[in-house]
């Protein structure tokens, strides 16, 4: 049993993407570059995502609840402890698995569509705990001032690069975690998690660090969302509606397939940047296309689009390879080959 390797062609694709993200500020408007930023951060949460449910087979709806506590980390160390701006982002992915860690414990409890409802009630839970904390504002939300400490430009660039840096770690560090034998593992607990443990799988501390995993990025990635905003409430922070945009995005790209995010989030882009502006009538939109394309393609867009171009930019499904019936012949040194 052997995964493949990774094509040359992927590791100079992905260089190339990876340095032009990093340029981008330079040539792009002000407007252009805010749009990016968010598009990152919302890619990384669905790659977060595509871990626990594509992966792992983890169907957690209150991802949002890391959101929400990325936003208010960086409230609190900014505004509250006059921490640099750009290391509280880093420290609010921190604060996400030190909370993961027992939110972990609880959901874990659970199995399948409890677990899911059982995540729900967990973020809805954080957000009444913010609701009624006059230090965080309370319902009303707070603003976050440390940030002006940048020029308008400066601060929209830094947080770009730290959105585009998010993008292209979890990428990374999902993929590494994929290749490897605990990435096995999961994707075995996501296929049959009573045979995976049967096995001698450790289910429970496989699947608990890939929640964190999750948890860590997915706080990061809500702290560059807010900061760009310069607010943030609870009503926002927490919705659920974070975790409907990292389900479509996964989903109609492709879940479980490492490039199924990449795919989703250039739809998610059209509908909600070129189609139309307006919140209720994108929601709406994404609603009707993720029904028709699960219909039409139930495994995503990547599917189709890898099976044409026979090609996958990222392997890391472990294929079987047969052995030779004459490799432990005993032939020696001088025998013929």
């Amino acid at each position: 049993m052997i995964t493949k390797r990774v094509p040359p062609a992927t590791i100079i694709g992905a260089g190339a993407v990876t340095a032009l993200v990093a340029v981008a500020p330079l040539s792009l408007e002000a407007d252009a570059t805010r749009v990016l930023t968010d598009l990152l951060a919302v890619y990384a949460l669905a790659q977060c995502w595509n871990l626990l449910a594509g992966f792992a087979g983890i169907l957690s709806v209150g991802q949002q609840a890391f959101v929400g506590i990325g936003a208010y980390t960086v409230v609190v160390l900014v505004d509250d402890s006059s921490m640099n701006p750009m290391l509280s982002i880093a420290l609010a992915g921190l604060v996400a698995v030190v909370l993961a860690l027992p939110l972990g414990w609880l959901m874990f409890r659970l199995r399948g569509v409890y677990l899911a409802v059982g995540s729900w009630v967990i973020a809805e839970a954080l957000r009444l705990v913010v609701v009624n904390t006059d230090r965080l504002g309370g319902g009303a939300g707070r603003s976050i001032r440390g940030f002006n400490v940048y020029e308008p430009a400066t601060r929209l660039d830094l947080l770009y690069w730290a959105a585009g840096t998010t993008a292209v770690v979890s990428t990374i560090t999902i993929y590494v975690i994929l290749r490897s034998t605990r990435g096995l593992a999961l994707q075995a607990i996501r296929d049959d998690e009573t045979a995976a443990r049967s096995l001698g799988v450790s289910t429970h501390r496989v699947k608990f660090s890939a929640f964190l995993v999750a948890a860590f990025f997915t706080g990061i990635a809500g702290a560059v969302l807010f900061a760009a905003d310069l607010r943030v409430q609870p009503e926002s922070a927490f919705n659920i509606q974070w975790a409907a945009v990292m389900v479509f995005v996964a989903v109609i790209g492709g879940l479980g397939h490492l490039e199924g995010p990449m795919v989703g989030i250039v739809v998610f882009y059209v509908i909600t940047e070129r189609i139309t502006d307006q919140a209720g009538t994108q929601l709406l939109i994404l609603g009707a296309a993720a029904v028709v394309l699960m219909v039409a393609m139930p495994g995503g867009l990547w599917r189709p689009l890898s099976r044409r171009g026979r090609v996958v930019p990222f392997p890391v499904h472990n294929r079987l390879t047969p052995i030779s019936p004459h490799a432990d012949s005993g032939a020696g040194p001088g025998a013929d080959h």
